[in-house]
């Protein structure tokens, strides 16, 4: 049922967030050929897990123990990174992460793309001017940072953004998001008035952004807009099921505001095109010049409809119309774009010829 693997705005597959559980955790690895059990491994207040790419190593983090009225959590404030043999369950080493002038926060943890490389923010306790980026490499033996470097004039938030190819990191420093080269920490690019990429395309020549309720493609590393897409958003208010009086007796059921359905994004396995799709439409898209190649699913048309609330008052409504779609995704060569309906008992498969 759940067959995209990459979905929403954020490209990222860099770990596990746990929560705020407290207690020990037994984590258990088994060899995938041979269906052995390799060792198992506990860990107490487990925030963040993360397995490389070989299965070698698991990378853990574990938050003090905290309460608040009365419920015990969490903190998302580790103070290390526990770097585990998944063949003997020995510790490997441990990556300081905090302490009393710096945290981070391990929600943030993401490891890059190709497995090799964590980069994280340190926030400083004192000052948002002091925080840091440190970057380390996974499989050197020594527990020390890569390097540390700060960007100017500051980092804005904590969040780091990777190329799909590993080989660039993004920072929100506040107005601008600043491109550095893993390898050495060298900038080499800014694009003003922006955050971190939502996604990277064409070899990192191309930015995808969401911003002010639309999809901008913007160059990199000239900042040029490309191209700009609607973004669909619709959200709806329904009763929540608690209920309060008013100041004449009268019992109201209480509301909340839901989303119901919105835009997500796919790239090709080539990272050359797209699959822009909601719930009632599914669009493929070249990454480089915002061209709409193909429309896969149409959405229904929206029509104005009338309902009497309460039996009296007559009110207008936009009826969307059926949902078509729960996901797209593409084939693992990319020829093909596989479309789950949105009773989830079919799956509909395009021929896209890119």
């Amino acid at each position: 049922e759940d067959f995209a693997r990459h979905y929403g705005y954020r490209y990222g597959d860099g770990g596990e967030i746990l929560g705020n559980s407290v207690g020990e955790v037994e984590i258990s690895v088994w060899d995938a050929e041979t269906l052995e059990k390799r060792t198992s491994i506990t860990v107490s207040n487990l925030t963040w897990r993360y397995l490389s790419l070989d299965g070698e190593k698991l990378l853990t983090t574990s938050g003090p123990k905290r309460n608040m009225l009365g419920v015990n959590y969490a903190s998302e404030k580790a103070s290390t990174i526990d770097v585990w043999n998944t063949r003997t369950g020995k510790l490997e080493k441990q990556l300081a992460i905090g302490d009393e002038t710096f945290f981070t926060r391990t929600r943030k943890l993401m490891v890059s793309p190709d497995g090799k490389t964590l980069a994280f923010v340190l926030k400083s306790r004192k000052s948002d001017a002091d925080d840091q980026m440190l970057v380390w490499d996974i499989y050197d033996a020594s527990a020390a940072p890569k390097y540390t470097l700060k960007a100017n004039p500051r980092i804005g938030d904590s969040a780091v953004g990777y190329s799909p190819d590993g080989k660039l990191v993004a920072l929100d420093t506040g107005k601008n998001a600043q491109f550095y080269e893993i390898s050495t920490g060298a900038k080499k690019f800014e694009i003003a008035d922006f955050e971190v990429p939502d996604f990277w395309f064409a070899e990192n020549k191309v930015a995808l952004f969401n911003k002010d309720e639309k999809i901008l493609g913007v160059e990199i590393p000239s900042g040029k807009t490309l191209y700009e897409k609607e973004v669909f958003y619709r959200t709806e208010t329904r009763g929540n099921g608690t209920y309060m009086t008013d100041d004449k007796g009268n019992m109201m059921e209480n509301t909340d505001t839901v989303v119901v359905d919105y835009t997500r994004i796919v790239p090709h396995p080539s990272n050359r095109f797209f699959i822009a799709y909601s719930n009632q439409s599914v669009r493929v898209y070249d990454a480089l010049t915002g061209d709409n190649l193909r429309s896969l699913v149409i959405p229904p048309p929206v029509t104005t409809k009338k309902i009497k609330l309460i039996k009296i008052i007559p009110v207008k409504y936009k009826d969307f119309g059926e949902n078509l779609v729960t996901r797209a995704e593409w084939s693992d060569d990319g020829r093909m774009v596989l479309i789950l309906d949105d009773k989830k008992k079919s799956i509909s498969i395009w021929e896209t010829k890119l």
